[in-house]
């Protein structure tokens, strides 16, 4: 059982590669990986338009994230052929979801040591819990109940106890990895490159990690930005609207003019493309509470095709994010926000 504590990364060519291998885990299916090297040492490792990053230095080599659990062996495959003599020691997450994690204990059986900051590794152990967690956070509901209704009696007093404990101390399933955790960020130093690693708070999710290689100029957002695509917002695992306003900004100040910037999914962009993104959800977020505020039902306000025309012209729509499920983030967002106003 697993104590959760709360509060709460051959041949090197400069144009795309391919390599199809068998998936242990999906049958007759084969995972298609695609490589491409952005800098010296420097691999962007694609499977499905999700994207991982493969730095190797002198000693050593490390991957932020890791795709899903079936293309996990293909992917430690390739990267292996693109690193033969130094092996790929560290995986760092930049969040929880399963298809930046879900090759991880591919790696960690490999010998590599898996990294996350705190919140990732407290939303992978509740991700793989919810029934349970769901099931303990009723009892605790009616036991607070139960506590109201005792109050000062000896049997309120010993409720109370029952109350102070952690609900989350006894988890049924554990990873099948073990998570070396920071907090706040981390600051690396190798031979060949300086990496800056860094947490953002209630954005994609309730912790991402972004990741930048000065020397190189290429930053890694993970999915705090999806290349021409809708984002998807973690609203269930502590995501937010404004703070992924707020990342977006911290992004935008990490980099410059001929940053190289790896999304979580999509194209290889530029900050100009991530300015873009930026304004693209400002102008949608907007129209979107205008209508909440004209009292505009979630259905009236998907009919307003009006306010995503432009970008659904682009194909935004069509990645992991339907234009209606971004509405419903946005519309949510709104009404968190403006509920009381309206009352």
């Amino acid at each position: 059982m697993k104590k959760l504590m709360f509060p709460l990364l051959i041949v090197l060519l400069l144009v795309p590669n391919f390599v199809l291998a068998q998936d242990a885990e999906a049958g007759n299916k084969s995972a298609r990986i695609l490589h491409k090297k952005i800098a010296d040492s420097l691999f962007v490792l694609t499977h499905n338009n999700t994207n991982s990053v493969l730095y190797i230095d002198k000693d050593y080599a490390l991957i932020v994230d890791t795709q899903t659990s079936a293309a996990g062996p293909d992917l430690l495959q390739y990267a292996s052929r693109l690193s033969p003599l130094q092996p790929i020691k560290f995986v760092l997450n930049t969040h929880y979801h399963k298809d930046h994690t879900g090759g991880n204990k591919f790696f960690y059986e490999s010998g590599a040591t898996i990294l996350a900051n705190l919140g990732t590794h407290t939303n992978l152990l509740t991700s793989i819990n919810e029934a349970q967690i769901k099931t303990l956070n009723q009892e605790r509901t009616e036991l607070i109940a139960q506590v109201k209704a005792e109050g000062n009696s000896e049997r309120g007093q010993k409720l109370s106890r029952l109350l102070e404990k952690n609900v989350f101390e006894n988890l049924e399933q554990d990873l099948e990895y073990s998570v070396l955790t920071y907090t706040g960020g981390l600051n690396w130093e190798l031979s060949g490159e300086s990496i800056e690693v860094k947490t953002i708070l209630k954005s994609h999710t309730s912790e991402d990690t972004y990741v930048y290689f000065k020397n190189k100029n290429v930053l890694v957002t993970g999915d705090l930005f999806f290349s021409k695509a809708y984002p998807f917002i973690d609203l269930a695992y502590g995501g937010g609207i404004d703070g992924f306003m707020k990342s977006l900004d911290a992004l935008l100040l990490s980099c410059d003019d001929d940053t190289m910037i790896v999304p979580g999914h999509g194209p290889i962009a530029s900050k100009n493309d991530l300015a873009q993104y930026k304004r693209m959800i400002e102008y949608i977020y907007k129209g979107v509470s205008m209508d909440y505020l004209l009292n505009k039902s979630l259905s009236e306000v998907k009919s307003n095709k009006a306010i995503t025309a432009q970008f659904d012209a682009q194909g935004f729509g069509k990645g992991y994010v339907s234009t209606s499920q971004f509405i419903e983030m946005l519309y949510a967002e709104a009404d968190k926000k403006y509920s009381k106003r309206q009352k």
